[in-house]
Parts: C-alpha cells; structure tokens; sequence
C-alpha cells in the first residue's frame, strides 16, 4: 500500500501541533524528513472581552482536516501511520480520548 507519488511503502509518524492560532501537521518518515503538511487557522470564541476560548468539537474537526489533508499532501494512506505526537499550548489544552474514532 505505497503511496503512488512518493512510493513509501513504510511506516510514517505524523506530529500535530496545536499552537495558540495555528494547526499544523506533519508527515515524518524514518529519516525524520517531512513528507507532507497542512495547517489551519484555529477558530476562537470571543464570549466576552478579554475571554478567548476554543469550541473543543470545533477543534477536533480541525484536527481530523489537517491529519488527512497531510497524508493526502505526503501521497499515503492513514493505514501507513506507525504514531502520533501531539504538541499543545496550556490554553490549548483537552484531554484527548485515545479510543480510535471512525472520523479517520
């Protein structure tokens, strides 16, 4: 099951980033060299002044978007995915559910 632009027939690490503003993620393979990316604003809530917040369910489609849009950007299928690191901000900060979701 390799990729038909890039030929990884191997296993791949994607690393996510959840910054203050930007998503991004990145395809890593053994060699620790990118192999596709894609980022996206993170939509915040003003509720009030000085308040920011993130719509958790919101986030979380973010997440599943770029994660996809990466390996689509890398050529390779999520089945080929060994891992996964997620950096965070404290205020970006939920407890992520390890159970495997069907969304990916």
């Amino acid at each position: 099951m390799g990729s038909v632009r890039n030929g990884y027939r191997e296993r791949l690490v994607l690393a996510v980033d959840v910054g203050s503003t930007i998503l991004r993620c990145h395809v890593y393979n053994a060699a620790a060299e990118t192999c596709g990316s894609a980022e996206d604003k993170i939509k915040v809530l003003y509720p009030r002044r000085g308040h920011v917040e993130l719509d958790p369910e919101e986030l979380w489609k973010q997440f599943v978007t770029v994660v996809k849009e990466a390996a689509k950007d890398a050529g390779v299928h999520l089945s080929q995915i060994a891992g996964l690191g997620i950096s965070t901000q404290r205020a970006t900060f939920i407890t992520w559910n390890k159970a495997p979701t069907t969304e990916l």
